[in-house]
């Protein structure tokens, strides 16, 4: 099936867009990530992931072994599993709100009285 097509319009089009987007794509401290950056981002990648191996490993491998073997040593009591998460979750919910009302603050403007 044929669609008819300016294909010389498209193609400047293109070309205009491409010229464009290469006058705009400055690298610039700004845009990139420092060396600092990284490694303070992959720090926090690193421990997110122990942190998750810990917790899943905690949660769903010991329930299944024997509570004598050496690996509960390394771990918490059970309760804990449930408390801990829990109030980490308090926490973060008052560290949002306590954020969200500072910017609303912040930006209120005292109506005028007319």
């Amino acid at each position: 099936m044929f669609f008819p097509c300016d294909f010389k319009a498209f193609h400047s089009r293109t070309q205009t867009d491409q010229k464009s987007r290469e006058r705009h794509q400055v690298l610039s401290p700004v845009n990139m990530a420092t060396g600092v950056d990284q490694a303070v981002g992959m720090g926090l990648v690193l421990f997110s992931l122990s942190l998750f191996s810990y917790y899943s490993v905690w949660v769903i491998v010991l329930p299944f072994m024997d509570s004598d073997h050496i690996l509960h040593k390394y771990f918490l009591p059970r309760e804990y599993s449930v408390i801990l998460p829990g109030i980490a979750a308090v926490v973060l919910l008052l560290l949002i709100g306590t954020f969200t009302a500072a910017v609303v603050w912040m930006n209120h403007k005292p109506k005028k009285a007319d």
